[in-house]
Formats: C-alpha cells, sequence, structure tokens
C-alpha cells in the first residue's frame, strides 16, 4: 500500500489530544466513547510507527485507558501513573515510580491525559504490522521487544534503551523538542482516507445523540465499527482484564470491564484476545457465519464462545469470576463472565 508523508495542519499531537469537557455534558462516557472513536480512526489510518532503520509499522490493535474522575470517567483499570498526565509521549508500563514491567508483561502506550485537568490516558498498542514483510507483531510485550531489537538493544532492558539509548528522551514525533529522534509516529495519507475531508468535517459543529455539539465529532466517528471500503476498524472489549481484583470496588470495575474501548482492523490476523473479538463482532453484526468470515474462524467456535455468553446471560453468577477465581480467565470462561456481566448491567 502506497502512502505520503502528510503536510496538512492536522498534526498528530492536535488529534490526540483531549478537547474541553463540554460544561452541560452529563454522559461522560459517551463523550469519551466518540473521542475515542475519532483517535482510534486516525492512529489507525493516517498514522505508522517509524522504528531504525527506516521502518514503517501499521498500528492493527490499539487500547484506551483513561482515568478522568472529575469527570466520572475513572477508569479502575488505567495505571494512573503521573507519566500518563502527559500528551504525546511513550510510556513503559511501570511497576511502582522508577521501575519497568519486565516479560511477558512489558507494554507501551502513547500518552493522552492532561497535567492541569487530572486525566490519566495511555494508548496501549496491542498489535503492529511491517509494512515491508508484512509480519504482524502481536501482543503488548512483543511490540516491546520489536521496539527494543530495533534500538540495538540487546541486554538492559527497556530501563537500558529509555535512560542510555534514548536518553531519556520520550516524545512520540520527530520534530518534538524532546524526541529520542529513533521511535517515532510519522503522518500519512492513504487510499483508504483522505486528511482534507478530515480537517474539513472537523470545521462543522454537528449535534449528536449524546446532547453535545462539538466540532471534534463527525459523522463517521459517532458509532462503530468505523468504516472504509476495503478496510473497517472493530471494537471489542478489551483484553488482559478481569474482575480479579476488587479495588477500589467491584461495582466500578463492572461498568468498564466490557467497554469497547480495543480497536482493531484485519481481526483474520488477530491470534490474541480471540474471546473478546468475536463478542465484540457479534455484538455488531449479530451473525455467527458473518462473525466467523471476519474473524477467519470456524463457525463452530463463535457458536460455542456466543452460545457460553449466552448461557452467562440467563444463568451466570459473578461471583463464579470474582477475586483470585477470576485471575487469568479467557477463552470459553471469558465468554460466561461477559454473559455474567450482561446480566446485571442489562
Amino acid at each position: 500500500m502506497s502512502h505520503s508523508i502528510s503536510n496538512e495542519n492536522l498534526s498528530i499531537l492536535s488529534a490526540i489530544k483531549l478537547p474541553p469537557f463540554p460544561e452541560n455534558e452529563t454522559k461522560s462516557h459517551s463523550f469519551y466513547n466518540h473521542i475515542f472513536n475519532r483517535i482510534a480512526n486516525f492512529l489507525l489510518y493516517n498514522t505508522r510507527l517509524y522504528l531504525p532503520t527506516e521502518r514503517t509499522f501499521k498500528f492493527l490493535e490499539i487500547e484506551f485507558y483513561l482515568n478522568d474522575a472529575t469527570n466520572d470517567h475513572d477508569d479502575p483499570y488505567s495505571h494512573g501513573h503521573e507519566h500518563q498526565l502527559t500528551c504525546g509521549e511513550w510510556y513503559f508500563h511501570r511497576v511502582g515510580k522508577s521501575g519497568y514491567r519486565g516479560g511477558t508483561r512489558k507494554g507501551i502506550d502513547i500518552t493522552f491525559g492532561s497535567a492541569e485537568r487530572k486525566i490519566y490516558g495511555g494508548i496501549l498498542i496491542r498489535a503492529i504490522q511491517d509494512e515491508l514483510t508484512k509480519e504482524v507483531i502481536e501482543g503488548p510485550s512483543l511490540v516491546v521487544d520489536k521496539i527494543l531489537e530495533a534500538c540495538g538493544v540487546n541486554q538492559g532492558g527497556i530501563r537500558e534503551m529509555v535512560e542510555n539509548v534514548w536518553k531519556g528522551k520520550s516524545e512520540i514525533l520527530h520534530d518534538m523538542n524532546n524526541t529520542n529522534g529513533l521511535v517515532y509516529l510519522i503522518q500519512v495519507n492513504d487510499e483508504l482516507t483522505n486528511i482534507d475531508d478530515i480537517v474539513k468535517r472537523d470545521k462543522k459543529r454537528l449535534k449528536y445523540s449524546t446532547g453535545l455539539t462539538s466540532p471534534y465529532f463527525d459523522q463517521k466517528s459517532s458509532g462503530t465499527p468505523l468504516t472504509r471500503d476495503s478496510n473497517k476498524i472493530y471494537t471489542s472489549p478489551r483484553v488482559g482484564i478481569t474482575l480479579s481484583n476488587k479495588m477500589p470496588s467491584v461495582n466500578l470495575r463492572l461498568q468498564y470491564l466490557l467497554k469497547p474501548y480495543r480497536f482493531f482492523t484485519s481481526p483474520h490476523l488477530l491470534d490474541k484476545g480471540k474471546a473478546q473479538l468475536i463478542i465484540g463482532l457479534y455484538d455488531h453484526f449479530k451473525q455467527i457465519d458473518k462473525v466467523a468470515k471476519v474473524a477467519g474462524i470456524s463457525q463452530f467456535q463463535v457458536e460455542n464462545y456466543v452460545q457460553e455468553m449466552t448461557n452467562g446471560i440467563k444463568n451466570g453468577d459473578l461471583n463464579e469470576f470474582i477475586g483470585k477465581k477470576g485471575k487469568g480467565i479467557k477463552g470459553i470462561e471469558y465468554c460466561q463472565m461477559a454473559g455474567a456481566v450482561k446480566k446485571i448491567l442489562g
């Protein structure tokens, strides 16, 4: 797929920056869902990840985590690390204030928070694809491994790369003051979208069902999936979050557990988070055969997962998935839990 770097005024930083929260807006979850849709649309279609040496990667899968307690969007699954109060920086998942997560628990976010507004925001990169070789790197830890490899870091891990190779510079754009000049995002124009159209639509003030009037929304960002003729963006619940941690409360976690804050293209290329993927696609299509075709899996598997979710809606006991019993569940068990959650939330 051919693309060229865009010279339009719509910069990556302005595209991911959170707009002001409307004074009269009462539905913060709807508001932020619109924002996530818009940012995901831009990142998946109009940006590429640049790694040494002259390699570009397309985002296939990202997830949104945002804690804005002031406006009643206090997502308990957000890390809430002080680095996530920034916007436009690379944030490697941390242990405490100074340590970095290692092993299979590694991860990297694009921050989109605000220190002034006390908003913690991170966009987790879950899967990327090498535009030249078409290799798919799937899973947050493997994405970090690819970045470490590209930066020539064999020992010392993330700390060695951030502190010595990057010299502590973590901004995501090449022309920013604090860029490391090695790993950054570039803006592109490709045949799937047109930057001019986005700019023109962003100048319009359109009213939506949320009751707000804002230049930050357009008709194509108001629902899911976001579509293009040859490529679609789908949503699903996020991967790897459960009810194993009961803090600050199970009720709060229930509100966010199944939020469609995972955005992805090319579902047939994704192997991880299959249960969430099936649930997300089924919520959209309502057709088992369509889900199987789009996801590139058997109808039997889709039927099995959907049936288990349906059983959970009818007869599920949420207590079976709270605390230690819910740690690390996936596949069939996840579908059962999702059904039990849907039963409670209605």
